[in-house]
């Protein structure tokens, strides 16, 4: 009687999830699916008693073919809500085509929706021409549902306690599926809100070309995308020395693409001859694109970027680092399809976090990453009956992607380090949560995430073709005739260009620039007449050229109240307190009423409220901060520039040496520089705050010195030198630990002074003759290396060496890594073979088994930060043809020990493109059996699921059963 009660119980669960996921379908809401993945292994298991695992979390999330696996019993499925034709064919080509059979054996379709049906026979033939002997798969027997699982249960004549347990297991899915549906219906409304909030708030810029609020009383909103360029961005460089790390561990084998027998793979990832310990930490990316050139860029199509769910972005102030958030926000809302990203991201929320913002809320109201994701989600959508259980049920299954913006506006480094922490627990706890941070290169250089936690990307600066295709978009918003257009396009870039590339280069500036040609006619040429000519226009002349805008501003001193209240914000923001809108009154009614502007409080209050509308206007500040940065940091700058320089000049030199030690300050102190600059025209000034700067010759302070001394022109000889020797002395000092940023940075400002006809003169006779005899006649080749290595990356000659020195010290033929760099561009140029002869010939097999790193670049040699020549032969010579280049090696003399000397961890490159049809050839076929073995350790370590001993030991067993 408890048997049959019991079984009937069975049944109607069954029922009843079907009957939930056909509705639930039928209403869009297909998330239900995905978690019945979990409820069906665990009900297969019980009843079949197998092991199968959700693939989605072990192996590769939203890989087509199948989602649950046993490979101790040889056996997989795939759970579907539809039954049709096509989904059946497709599911099996997807499955043969990868060779997944040879990995988990045999296939079965599980239908949690409709019921299975009768196929016509054109399916089965078609699906029998699919499997061929692959594997064996029969439409009545590989395709099964819940009532297929029900007659399984009654045919076993199963028993109480197995009938219990599923009874028990079936009342536990089916409650908490009843809350994953409820939680589903949730979502839908909060992706509906969501959407109309982006649409209104991040698809508009203000008609400057500046992110600010949507809702602000501004003239005409201009939509992002229509002005958005797409940056150039590149992964980081440095950190593939250490061994690929910006490539997350978290990316391991349940992240790999199956790959078509006909693929080419472009594989991230490096060979160590014990492959296995590594295997299922290195990821890699499949394209069906023909062998290409090596791009340092990422195009915009193209981008492989947000392929992975760990993502740190870094940039320099004003690279556009929160644009490019909005812009894939708004990709993802719109499914616009613009950028090539993984399905986490596609199919989640996206949520962008102010870290900023947080932090305040985090230290006055003690919210949580998840309390203020929540807090966020209820701002942007209206919806309030939301709860935490809401924000952990879309964590728990990607259902939302969350991007925290602005790492370095958390001014404080102890804030900066327990935010870093928190994100570092939630990426640990929610694996399926897509994540993106971003970060200014100083601010991340103080606080980093651990090198497997993300894959780390840099924004490069607009190169020619980005800042046309940048003014091009601009002066079709800017106000221009129509018959204006293209002369104006002409005049500005004929200007333009005139100016230093590192300002035009970067986003904000040149939005900026632009901003003074539509009002003045012109382009500024300095940096600091950019900021105060852009701050300038938006406060002094827009309402006279916009009648619209016209306000009756009561304050007199408008730049001095923006100072103060910029000045006022910092230091706020260095406590990370969260300002309130009563506190902002205060503070200006407080400065206006000292600075004798108002002699009663009340009518002080009331100007300072009239200011804040009049800056609302203006699209300088709103709700309570500024709406960009850079004019806080502009304004903060002002303001120490005119109490402090002019008032208080000992403080101002004891507080600018607290400052230089905090990444928050840089950009103040560079436009305080650069404002002294302008105001002062003695040298001494400058000389003694940049000496006082520089006095305990503090590396990262003199780097960020030197990089600011072309834009000022009042600054010694003397004091140049100054920074120069002591650069030189680190760099070239033999203790100087090597591939550090600090020294690659230190390196480059060398160059960029040594071989600048402007700075040049300021180095005398002197330092040149120093930087010889010190380090040349002493033989240390680092100053050798590091002129060569220059030259070779900027492309041009640097005359610090004359006949006079020493040619033992440069001679190639000493030296292999000099060879390499006299040689560079024969090398590179297509002599390769010709070249590596030369060197066997000089030096012998054993070193050019050697890995060569560069000292003082990141960027030298193609492909890799390294250069290992029997490698670079093997994988990048004849367009990547192992078999021919392994061939054409042996023939240069090069032996066994040579190959597995060559094949270790550290010496294989960070890209790679091979065909894995001619390693899979190489490896059925060849007789070599070193080159089969070279094969099968790529295959193994680039291509897991081609697992090449799981192959060999299925088809010997396939053969003793045909015997």
């Amino acid at each position: 009687m408890r048997e049959e009660q019991l079984s009937t119980k069975v049944r109607d669960y069954f029922a009843r999830i079907q009957a939930k996921v056909k509705i639930a379908n039928q209403n869009g809401e297909t998330s239900i699916n995905i978690h019945l993945e979990n409820i069906v292994s665990r009900i297969l298991n019980l009843i079949l008693g197998l092991e199968l695992k959700n693939i989605n979390y072990e192996l590769n999330p939203g890989f087509k073919g199948i989602d649950l696996f046993d490979n101790k019993n040889r056996i997989a499925f795939q759970v579907s809500s539809d039954n049709s034709s096509e989904k059946i064919i497709e599911t099996l080509q997807s499955y043969v085509s990868s060779q997944l059979y040879i990995w988990h054996g045999e296939l079965f379709i599980f239908l949690i929706g409709d019921q299975k049906k009768s196929y016509s026979k054109i399916t089965k033939d078609k699906i029998s021409e699919i499997v061929n002997d692959k594997l064996s798969f029969s439409v009545s027997k590989n395709i099964i549902d819940f009532s297929d699982l029900y007659q399984k249960v009654k045919q076993q004549n199963s028993s109480l306690d197995l009938l219990e347990k599923l009874s028990s297991l079936l009342e536990n899915e089916f409650n908490e599926l009843d809350r994953s549906i409820k939680y589903s219906e949730k979502v839908i409304d909060i992706f509906s809100s969501y959407n109309l909030y982006v649409n209104q708030v991040y698809k508009k810029l203000n008609f400057l070309g500046l992110d600010i609020p949507s809702s602000m009383n501004k003239p005409r909103d201009i939509d992002l995308v229509t002005l958005f360029v797409y940056p150039d961005i590149k992964a980081r460089k440095d950190q593939q020395i250490q061994r690929n790390s910006w490539l997350s561990s978290t990316l391991s084998l349940r992240k790999y693409k199956r790959l078509h027998s006909q693929t080419t793979i472009k594989s991230y990832g490096l060979l160590d001859m014990s492959y296995d310990r590594a295997m299922l930490n290195l990821p890699f990316k499949t394209t069906n694109l023909q062998i290409p050139e090596f791009e340092s860029g990422i195009s915009y199509y193209e981008s492989s970027i947000f392929s992975k769910n760990r993502v740190l972005i870094l940039g320099n102030a004003g690279a556009g680092k929160s644009s490019l958030i909005k812009f894939l926000i708004i990709d993802i809302i719109n499914k616009n399809n613009k950028i090539k990203m993984s399905k986490d991201f596609k199919d989640s929320l996206p949520i962008r976090i102010e870290l900023h913002k947080y932090n305040l809320y985090r230290k006055k109201y003690l919210y949580t990453v998840k309390e203020y994701i929540l807090h966020v989600i209820k701002e942007v959508s209206s919806i309030n009956d939301i709860d935490i259980n809401i924000v952990d049920h879309l964590l728990i299954n990607g259902g939302v992607s969350i991007f925290f913006d602005g790492m370095d506006e958390i001014f404080d480094v102890s804030d900066r380090v327990s935010i870093r922490d928190e994100i570092t627990i939630l990426i640990k706890r929610y694996t399926k949560c897509p994540v993106v941070v971003t970060s200014r290169f100083e601010s991340n250089a103080e606080v980093t995430f651990e090198k497997d936690d993300f894959n780390v990307f840099e924004i490069q600066g607009f190169d020619k073709v980005k800042i046309n295709e940048y003014i091009d978009k601009w002066c079709l918003i800017a106000g221009f005739e129509e018959w204006q257009i293209n002369d104006e396009k002409v005049k500005i870039k004929d200007q333009l260009y005139k100016i230093d590339n590192e300002l035009i280069s970067n986003p904000l500036i040149l939005s900026l620039i632009l901003i003074l040609y539509r009002n003045e006619g012109e382009v500024p040429t300095s940096k600091f007449d950019i900021y105060q000519g852009c701050v300038r226009t938006i406060v002094d002349k827009r309402d006279r050229k916009e009648k619209e805008l016209n306000i009756n501003i009561k304050v007199k001193n408008i730049i001095g109240v923006f100072s103060y209240l910029g000045f006022w914000h910092f230091t706020q923001d260095e406590k990370s307190k969260l300002i309130s809108h009563n506190e902002v009154i205060k503070v200006i009614a407080k400065y206006l009423f000292n600075t004798n502007d108002y002699e009663e409080h009340d009518e002080a209050v009331e100007a300072a409220n009239n200011f804040i509308d009049f800056a609302r206007i203006r699209s300088i500040y709103y709700e309570n901060s500024f709406t960009h940065k850079t004019f806080l940091e502009y304004f903060t700058a002002h303001y120490i520039y005119s109490h402090f320089f002019i008032k208080k000049y000992s403080e101002l030199l004891s507080m600018l040496k607290r400052a230089i030690k905090e990444s928050s300050w840089l950009v103040v102190i560079e436009l305080l520089l650069c404002e002294i600059n302008s105001q002062v025209v003695e040298s001494d000034t400058l000389d003694e705050i940049i000496m006082n700067l520089a006095d305990d010759k503090d590396i990262k302070t003199v780097n960020f010195l030197l990089s600011n001394i072309r834009y000022l022109s009042n600054v010694s000889k003397s004091c140049v030198s100054g920074l120069v020797q002591t650069q030189i002395d680190y760099c070239f000092n033999n203790d100087t630990i090597a591939h550090t940023e600090d020294l690659y940075v230190s390196a480059a400002s060398i160059y960029q002074i040594l071989s600048s006809e402007n700075y040049f003169a300021y180095l005398s006779k002197e330092l040149i003759f120093r930087l010889r005899a010190d380090y040349l006649h002493a033989s240390n080749k680092k100053i050798i290396y590091f002129v060569k290595e220059s030259n070779i990356i900027y492309n041009k000659g640097m005359n610090i060496f004359n006949d006079e020195i020493d040619r033992d010290i440069i001679n190639e033929k000493n030296d292999p890594y000099m060879f390499i760099l006299e040689r560079y561009s024969s090398i590179f140029g297509g002599k390769f073979l010709e070249e590596l002869q030369d060197f066997i010939d000089i030096f012998g097999h054993f070193k050019a088994c050697r890995l060569y790193s560069p000292f003082y670049s990141r960027s030298l040699f193609k492909h890799d930060f390294n250069f290992h020549w029997l490698i670079y032969t093997l994988f990048f010579n004849s367009n990547g043809d192992i078999g021919q280049n392994y061939k054409l090696l042996r023939r240069m003399g090069f032996q066994d020990i040579h190959f597995v000397t060559s094949l270790k961890y550290n010496n294989m490159p960070s890209e790679v493109y091979i065909p894995v049809d001619t390693l899979m050839i190489i490896y059925k076929q060849s007789k070599d059996e070193l080159l089969k073995k070279i094969a099968k350790r790529i295959l193994k370590m680039y291509a897991p699921e081609y697992n090449i001993d799981r192959q060999k030991r299925f088809n010997n067993k396939k053969n003793r059963n045909n015997r």
